[in-house]
């Protein structure tokens, strides 16, 4: 199964510090959201004094800004969880206290590097496929964005406090961040596949396992790992729930088809 996915059937170390990160990034955003339309529709229908205005979306873009940051913090130290559990279950250490049986797919395999490749080929699969998901829904949300801010440019932006104008950008700029890590991501996931897929047909037309292969593996998932480090988004877990099955199958005939667990000639 892929790593940054939440909610499991056995439930993953790191599911606690990930779901809540992934459910007050939903409260964040609708509030940003929120504070903005609420402060226009303020601004236009009520005529408040604009330092009423300003007040209330300075303290908002403090709330928010604090929450953003527990959210950071709650997603790193999933994600420092996350990759214990996968050394742990590729290695068979024991460097995080809880187990993370049930949560990859790769236990006829061997403890060395090849599993590690194997674990993360499998959560890039995932990756992908919630991806391309999640990208839908973010272009529509981007699209509806760009409309309401176009529709205000023409009644004119000046008609409202400075503040206001602040939420507009940051949460403009936000969107297209995310959508932006989105693209990357997937992208990214997409070539550790196929690099992956290299490495196995490499591995099946007979070169040994050695420093080489160990380097290249590294470097595989160097490059994957770096990537959802970087990204500020979590992956949708009811996403991964819904597909689930149907990349379990996925997954199970790559295996077949790479013969990834078979026994592969060693120095």
């Amino acid at each position: 199964m892929g790593e940054n996915r939440i909610a499991e059937t056995i439930a993953a170390p790191h599911s606690k510090d990930l779901n809540k990160a992934e459910f007050l990034s939903k409260i964040w955003m609708i509030s940003l959201f929120g504070s903005t339309l609420f402060s226009i529709a303020k601004t236009v229908y009520v005529k408040l004094n604009n330092s009423i205005i300003i007040f209330v979306s300075v303290l908002v873009i403090v709330f928010l800004f604090l929450l953003d940051k527990y959210i950071q913090y709650l997603k790193d130290t999933g994600e420092n969880i996350r990759r214990k559990s996968l050394l742990d279950n590729s290695f068979g250490t024991k460097l995080y206290t809880d187990e993370s049986n049930g949560y990859y797919n790769n236990v006829n395999m061997n403890n060395n590097a090849e599993k590690l490749l194997a674990n993360v080929h499998e959560s890039a699969l995932y990756t992908k496929e919630i991806l391309k998901r999640m990208l839908f829904k973010q272009i529509i949300f981007v699209a509806i964005w760009s409309i309401v801010l176009i529709t205000f440019a023409t009644i004119g932006l000046n008609k409202f406090p400075f503040a206001i104008n602040i939420l507009d950008f940051f949460l403009s700029y936000l969107l297209i961040d995310k959508l932006i890590d989105m693209f990357t991501l997937k992208q990214v996931a997409n070539s550790t596949i196929e690099d992956a897929c290299s490495y196995w047909l490499y591995r099946e037309n007979g070169s040994i396992y050695n420093e080489k292969s160990i380097a290249k593996i590294l470097n595989i998932v160097l490059v994957y790992e770096m990537k959802i480090s970087s990204v500020k988004f979590i992956l949708n877990s009811k996403t991964k729930d819904m597909l689930n099955d149907t990349l379990e199958e996925r997954w199970q005939s790559i295996k077949n088809r790479y013969n990834i667990g078979e026994k592969l000639r060693k120095v």
